[in-house]
């Protein structure tokens, strides 16, 4: 039941964010590539042409703009790509996974769509308003729509910015792999959107943030969760970066305090590495306290332009004094980014719970982005 639980997690877990792996071109932060200071979401025209330019295998030009640079009028181009001072920029995110798992007692596949969505921010000076409105995929009921994220950002200068709304708190390496412990088991992954008021700060040598937000009532696994989160990077030069977040929360039957550490490593131009550890306590009002642990730590390591190995360590122990709470995932797996609006992601790897046998689970992802 733990090996299926784990893989329920890893199939429904959606919704890209920013590519932490692109500090190895000293892109520190998110800012330059996304309209969100914690990235992932809709794209800044900038970011675009950099998928172009350091993502994508082949390009022809213009191929990274909206609609594939089927747009011929640069006025219009402009105004839905949020080049401009006031007009919008649109995108969307679609995605399949075919997922294959193989235990000593069953063997199982399948193939979904976990997430179709479209998004748009509407930019008016230094203010931007975005949304997020598409389907979720549950595996036991039909496919809902939701309006799941949103939020109005102030940018009161080039580097302090005020943005307020429903949206995942800054927290960690903010990944596009939420499978992984340091989102799932630690509650912070995907559609764990929170109503929230959050402050990011970022200078030539640090970046940092603070976030105040409370789970919403039509999230009740959220356990009515109110929270207050900083952290602070500071940059060792333009390809490395260190960090230090910390998570406070108060819930219906406990309190819980979260502390990490993490590193964006970029070696070269073609090898990088990512890296977090969380520390958390969780303190219950019987005056039980649990102690858990978890890390992630990949390597990967740039082929050719496009093409990306990965090798990666996932664990977790969910209580220190239960040694049957622990769990490690070895993982390889590549990445490919074939053209602007495309990319394909394989990852196989072994789960393996104490006193389980190890199961062997893969999946390859098809994303496709407007």
């Amino acid at each position: 039941m733990r090996i299926l639980g784990f893989l329920f997690l890893l199939f429904v877990s959606h919704h890209a964010y920013a590519y932490p792996e692109m500090i190895r071109h000293g892109y520190t932060t998110c800012t330059a590539c996304h309209v969100s200071p914690s990235g992932g979401g809709i794209a800044t025209a900038y970011g675009r042409s950099i998928s172009k330019e350091l993502l994508s295998r082949w390009a022809y030009e213009g191929e990274e703009q909206q609609f594939h640079g089927l747009i011929n009028s640069e006025s219009l181009r402009s105004w839905i790509d949020g080049s401009r001072e006031k007009g919008f920029n649109l995108s969307g995110n679609f995605r399949n996974i075919q997922t294959h798992l193989d235990t000593q007692s069953f063997t199982q596949g399948r193939s979904f769509f976990m997430q179709r969505d479209l998004e748009v921010a509407a930019k008016y000076n230094q203010f931007i308003f975005a949304t997020s409105y598409g389907f979720i995929y549950s595996p036991i009921e039909d496919d809902e729509i939701e309006l799941r994220r949103f939020y109005l950002m102030y940018t009161m200068n080039e580097k302090v910015s005020l943005r307020a709304g429903r949206f995942l708190p800054t927290y960690g390496i903010m990944t596009n792999d939420h499978y992984l412990s340091i989102k799932q088991r630690l509650g912070l992954g995907q559609l764990t959107e929170r109503d929230s008021l959050e402050m990011n700060i970022i200078s030539e040598s640090w970046s940092g943030y603070l976030n105040l937000s409370k789970s919403p009532d039509s999230k009740p696994t959220l356990n009515d969760e109110r929270a207050l989160s900083l952290g602070a990077n500071y940059h060792l030069s333009d390809t490395y970066r260190v960090g230090l977040n910390y998570w406070h929360a108060d819930l219906d039957d406990k309190k819980r305090d979260i502390t990490g550490v993490n590193a964006l490593l970029g070696f070269s131009k073609k090898l990088y590495s990512l890296f977090e550890f969380d520390h958390q306590v969780e303190k219950l009002d019987t005056g039980e306290q649990i102690k858990s642990q978890f890390l992630f730590l990949r390597l990967g390591y740039e082929v050719i332009k496009g093409l990306h190995v990965l090798g990666q360590l996932d664990a977790a122990q969910t209580d220190l004094d239960d040694t049957s709470t622990r769990f490690y995932a070895l993982g390889t797996g590549v990445t490919f980014f074939p053209r602007p609006h495309f990319e394909l992601q394989f990852l196989w790897s072994r789960p393996k719970f104490k006193g389980q046998d190890f199961a062997d689970s893969g999946f390859l992802v098809v994303h496709y982005y407007l």
